[in-house]
This record gives structure tokens, sequence and C-alpha cells, in this order.
């Protein structure tokens, strides 16, 4: 009988696949600039791999939606952040990649614990 790999694992696959393929046209997303697409996928993957390699989740939710701008929710079920953690240049870049585009990037920790990213930026006039 099959195994279902773990959680990292599977990260660990998709990144491969990833990088190591250019990346597609995405013509379904093509109200959304190019620049903002990659910020958003950037975004992303710094959130995917600080629940794997950080916090340990073993669950992660990401929700993408399109309307006045884009906005992204990524919750995981890890540890959280500890407050004395002073190392937080992924989750800086997270907030500069959103402020280029005049969006924002909120951080939080749930009651159930876990941590809670929303990051939105406005779409571009057409």
């Amino acid at each position: 009988m099959a195994t279902t790999p773990s959680f990292s694992a599977c990260l660990r696959l998709a990144s491969t696949c990833t990088a190591a393929s250019p990346r597609p046209a995405h013509p379904k997303l093509s109200v959304i600039e190019p620049d903002l697409a990659e910020q958003a996928e950037a975004v992303i993957i710094e959130a995917i791999s600080n629940a794997v390699r950080h916090a340990e989740a073993t669950s992660l939710i990401v929700d993408v939606s399109v309307a006045d701008e884009l906005t992204i929710n990524i919750s995981d079920n890890g540890c959280g952040m500890p407050a004395e953690n002073q190392r937080r240049s992924g989750l800086a870049n997270m907030t500069h990649r959103a402020e280029q585009f005049g969006g924002t990037c909120r951080i939080s920790t749930p009651v159930g614990g876990g941590t809670h990213i929303c990051w939105t930026a406005p779409l571009a006039s057409q």
C-alpha cells in the first residue's frame, strides 16, 4: 500500500518543480499585472516555507481572491511566532512587497494558534 508523502516532502517536490521549469503564463489571471503576480507568488512561497521550516505546521490554507484588489489569506496551524523572535526578514519582505503596490500585509496569531497572513494589493486601473 502506498503511503502519502509528508507535507514538507510535497513542498520540496513542488519547489523543485517550480524552480526547474520556466514560469507558465497565466492567461486566466490576466487581470493581475505580471509584476504583481510575481510578488504575490513570492509571498505565498515565503509563507509556505515559514510554515514548514519554522512553525512545524501540518495544515496550511491559501485563499486567493480577486475583486478591486488582490487578496491572499494564508493560515497555518503551526506554533505561531514567538514574541522574542527578532529575525523577521521574510515577513518584512512580504510587507515591502505589498507596499510597493499600495497594499498591506497583516500578520497575526489567531486565538486557536498558528499564524494568519492577510496580504492585499490593489489592481492597477486599466
